[in-house]
């Protein structure tokens, strides 16, 4: 809780009362606030740290951001744009791997958080459409 005492529980799927540790000042409280220090510098916030990635995100990324969030496919969202499919999969795959979203779900939960979709994106067209 605040570096002086830990609650540890020690059978989360106890139907009865659940029983927890309590761990006071000892070398087992200072091993448990090194193990979630290590923990929480490896992992993301939830929201408030990407405001500022809004405008680093490229056009053509937010475009494609975008038809992911409509309910595109990849294939779709590279004939809408004019590009190949791989490259659509290869740019979802780095937006995923650059926020640690392992799934398309929680990069569309970034993506939201992040105001990646508030402003309306102009899609472009190939020029047969034109």
């Amino acid at each position: 809780m605040d570096r002086r005492v830990a609650l540890l529980p020690l059978n989360p799927e106890r139907e009865a009362e659940p029983l927890a540790l309590v761990v006071h000042r000892t070398g087992l409280l200072t091993a448990l606030c090194s193990l979630f220090d290590k923990h929480f510098e490896k992992g993301w916030r939830l929201s408030g740290s990407d405001a500022g990635r809004q405008d680093a995100l490229a056009p053509v990324d937010r475009e494609i951001v975008a038809l992911l969030h409509i309910g595109l496919t990849d294939a779709a969202i590279a004939r809408q744009l004019g590009m190949g499919h791989r490259t659509v999969q290869r740019r979802l795959r780095a937006l995923m791997d650059e926020v640690g979203a392992a799934t398309r779900f929680q990069l569309g939960w970034h993506a939201s958080g992040a105001g990646w979709l508030d402003a309306p994106t102009p899609v472009r067209r190939r020029a047969s459409e034109a």
